[in-house]
């Protein structure tokens, strides 16, 4: 068993950044005839065609390389994609000629091809392209609908290269608009991050997002809306639809998604007709992110869903801001049509001297400590901003079982000061659609009982109207209850799920939480209803002595190993518990991480899958199925059953094996 395996992550342009201290300028002469075939963007996965020739010695570490906005400078910068000349065009190395395909998207500024020669070791700018102008910078792009937290309202988010406000245009018949919402907007700097590469190298200037509230007093549940973000000036996106959500007191079913980590494909190259294996492009250790592509039409398809969670580890960006365009374009078509519920993933997070729960040790954000994730992705966390004081103290800390609540707390909404950044508190909250009762948590940060987000935590479930809301999901990203092997103080799997055991099992076997969604390692995997490795369904301890687990976990709860027909908590007897769903298998590389032999909890388990959760939740039974983005079919399905709204009747599932 790898007991010291590391979720490794290296973004393919960190050894460009590493590199830029040695790059010169040195233009070729006779001059490399370096040539683009057009001269403006006008339309988004636009095709340009890059070619050269009359390169003198060509080798295979010939770069070519992009650059947003043409003219920046390629000795502080990276370029936003690169590929090796011989990979595009392999005569490159025996004639010194060649060309590359590409496609790009909008990134609100002019486009600059340039040829690097000596690749990353000691590059050399040794020819430039003509800029490709951008003609479109204002249109919006990136169109996703989020949780708003107030009944079933969404909020309406897109990014433009034009700070005028923009509006929603909506109603209930394909192209006919009859309500008008204008958009706030936001943007964020390279001095709000908090390390490198995002506040330097990696920097690549947002434009502006735009919010907007379509109120939910006004839609009716299950009335599809249609509607369109932008302007009459900077152009309007294609018209996209979504199905308003029931809220509790309706009592109709609720149909919601949940996937985490799940990272972007092919920066630039990234296109709706050739996934998923687009040619060229950006290329993650073990094809890392490329399995995302498979993601998206499989979301695309679930137009009949109310909402999607998806907790953490988003675009693994981790401080190379195109890398969020690229993210937002390829899931524009599904994220657009049922609001996310987002949560913050150590990629998006952890970074020293920002508060995070690590100790100054994790860097995993790439120096963007939370910052793009907030200002891009509102959640109702994202209200408290409304009713805080200047000093960051909000002015209502209570928690409503009938309407969203978030957390209160200047460790929530005050920023950290990081290292020449802002970084923001702990991202918590929770709302209620339909039948359920959603927490959203935020591993990252502290989570003990003195905690801001830990006293949240008891304040919010105790205050659930299981009369309203009969199932409670909670939403975090680092797991507590999965199959994992890495041990390595306050970051190692064992270590964090030993933390986040301690300060939340109490509380989810009190307040009788219904399903936990988990991500971080990549894979999937379902207990069975679990407290302290005991299966409470099966009224049997899991794992004897012989399970690898037992070893991994020794000490952590002594005796457990022993057999009980009764499980015990210190309130009393143990009658249901928590179903733990680990859903880190979106599309970022398989972290190959599960002991050999799964623990006796584990009901199933699967390492090389790529795939996404559907739930669908009624007053009496709330039904999962594991879908796989492979090739549609049921992974793993399971259902709860509810017959008296408090009294959990009965689980259903099948058992399967890594």
């Amino acid at each position: 068993v790898a007991l010291t395996r590391a979720h490794v992550y290296e973004h393919p342009s960190n050894a460009f950044a590493s590199s830029l201290r040695h790059l010169q300028v040195d233009i070729q002469l006779p001059p490399i005839n370096f040539t683009t075939n057009i001269t403006s963007f006008s339309f988004e996965g636009q095709a340009v065609e890059v070619r050269w020739s009359n390169v003198l010695y060509p080798t295979i570490q010939d770069l070519i390389a992009l650059y947003v906005p043409a003219d920046a400078n390629p000795a502080t910068v990276v370029p936003v994609q690169y590929i090796n000349a011989s990979a595009a065009s392999p005569d490159h190395l025996t004639t010194g000629s060649g060309r590359a395909s590409f496609r790009l998207i909008n990134m609100r500024q002019s486009f600059g091809f340039k040829f690097i020669k000596h690749g990353i070791v000691a590059p050399k700018i040794a020819a430039a392209a003509r800029p490709i102008i951008n003609t479109i910078p204002g249109r919006p792009s990136g169109g996703h609908l989020a949780v708003h937290g107030a009944g079933r309202s969404v909020v309406v988010q897109w990014v433009s290269g034009s700070s005028t406000a923009g509006s929603v245009q909506y109603g209930t018949i394909p192209g006919k608009y009859t309500v008008h919402v204008n958009s706030s907007v936001d943007t964020y700097r390279a001095s709000d991050m908090c390390g490198f590469p995002a506040n330097s190298s990696g920097w690549l200037d947002p434009g502006f997002i735009h919010s907007a509230v379509i109120d939910g007093t006004e839609l009716k549940a299950n009335t599809r809306i249609y509607y369109r973000y932008g302007s009459e000036v900077s152009g309007w996106s294609e018209e996209r639809s979504f199905l308003p959500a029931p809220t509790p007191s309706e009592g109709l079913p609720l149909t919601f998604l949940a996937f985490n980590d799940v990272a972007m494909a092919n920066p630039i190259l990234f296109n709706n007709i050739c996934p998923p294996w687009c040619p060229g492009g950006l290329h993650f250790e073990d094809t890392y992110g490329l399995n995302s592509s498979k993601l998206a039409p499989h979301l695309e398809a679930q137009s009949g869903a109310h909402l999607a969670l998806m907790i953490g580890d988003l675009a693994y960006a981790v401080g190379f801001g195109a890398d969020w365009d690229v993210f937002g374009r390829q899931f524009e078509g599904s994220f657009t049509s049922w609001p996310l519920a987002v949560g913050m993933g150590n990629h998006e997070r952890d970074w020293p001297g920002t508060g995070d729960a690590f100790g100054n040790t994790a860097k995993d954000s790439g120096g963007e400590c939370g910052v793009p994730t907030v200002k891009r992705y509102h959640t109702p966390a994202s209200l408290r901003g409304k009713a805080t004081s200047q000093h960051g103290q909000s002015t209502s800390s209570s928690s409503s079982s009938s309407s969203s609540s978030s957390s209160s707390s200047s460790e929530s909404q005050g920023s950290r000061r990081g290292r020449r950044g802002s970084a923001p508190g702990a991202l918590y909250y929770s709302f209620d659609l339909g039948p359920v009762h959603f927490l959203v948590l935020d591993s990252e940060m502290p989570t003990d009982a003195d905690s801001e987000q830990g006293r949240f935590v008891a304040q919010d479930l105790a205050a659930v109207d299981r009369g309203l809301t009969p199932w409670v999901v909670v939403g975090l990203h680092r797991m507590m209850w999965a199959p994992a092997t890495w041990r390595k103080r306050l970051v190692g799997d064992l270590d964090v799920m030993e933390r986040l055991q301690g300060d939340l099992e109490e509380l989810f076997i009190k307040y009788q939480v219904d399903v936990v969604i988990q991500g971080h390692e990549h894979a999937y995997a379902r207990t069975c209803m679990l407290y302290k490795g005991m299966c409470v369904d099966r009224q049997q301890a899991a794992g004897g002595a012989r399970s690898v687990w037992r070893h991994l976990m020794q000490g952590l709860y002594p005796g457990q190993h022993q057999a009980s027909l009764h499980v015990q908590s210190p309130a009393g007897p143990v009658s249901r518990a928590s179903v733990y769903v680990l859903a880190g298998h979106a599309g970022a590389g398989f972290t190959h991480s599960f002991p050999r032999q799964l623990p006796d909890w584990v009901v199933y388990g699967a390492q090389d899958h790529n795939g996404y959760l559907r739930f669908q939740a009624t007053s009496t039974q709330l039904a999962m199925e594991a879908l796989s983005s492979d090739d549609g079919s049921t992974m793993d399905s399971f259902v709860l059953k509810d017959d008296t709204r408090g009294q959990q009747t009965g689980a259903l599932g099948m058992k399967g094996r890594a």
